[in-house]
């Protein structure tokens, strides 16, 4: 009982945490990509305490409650569209023998979400227009800016991997010392 009490606490910390972000991204608009990875990492957490299946839970309770409450909906589709489930698909790909593939995977899953996700908020949110991101670049803009993403992707696949990896060698002992997760 005092695990599942743990493991619903916390995915409701981080649940709330996440949310808190979301809403900060009104408030400080520069951080419409950098909250929402963030909040990747907090997902990531609950992974390793708690489990595929709290993490799930968390991932869809802040999805949800996001998409619904924030006002910034850009940061509230990125994040569910990719960076919330991301960390937890990257644990199952990284386990891939072939590296080649494990690639190619997370670059078609990373492209096919930008794009779903862009052109919801263009045709169903009504919030970005097309004007807008041509805007400097031409009529290669918006492959441009999708080569762009690509190469901030390999920045956050590196980076979240980093993360995951500190947290368990290090910072998993100071934040849950005495506690038994998992």
């Amino acid at each position: 009982m005092r695990k599942l009490s743990f493991n619903i606490a916390l995915g409701g910390i981080i649940s709330a945490l996440c949310i808190l972000m979301m809403f900060l991204v009104s408030v400080l608009p520069f951080f419409v990509y950098v909250f929402p990875m963030l909040c990747s990492f907090l997902i990531c957490i609950v992974y390793y305490e708690s489990g595929l299946k709290i993490s799930l839970i968390t991932y869809l309770s802040v999805a949800i409650l996001s998409l619904i409450l924030s006002p910034d909906k850009e940061s509230a589709l990125i994040f569910t569209a990719f960076f919330g489930y991301y960390p937890m698909a990257k644990i199952f790909l990284d386990k891939m023998r072939y590296s080649i593939l494990r690639r190619v995977i997370k670059f078609a899953l990373f492209n096919a979400s930008v794009i779903a996700s862009y052109y919801a908020l263009i045709n169903i949110f009504g919030v970005v227009d097309m004007a807008e991101i041509g805007e400097g670049f031409g009529k290669y803009s918006v492959l441009i800016l999708l080569v762009v993403a690509n190469i901030s992707f390999i920045a956050y696949d590196f980076a979240i991997g980093v993360l995951s990896v500190r947290y368990l060698a290090g910072w998993r002992k100071l934040l849950f010392k005495g506690i038994k997760t998992q």
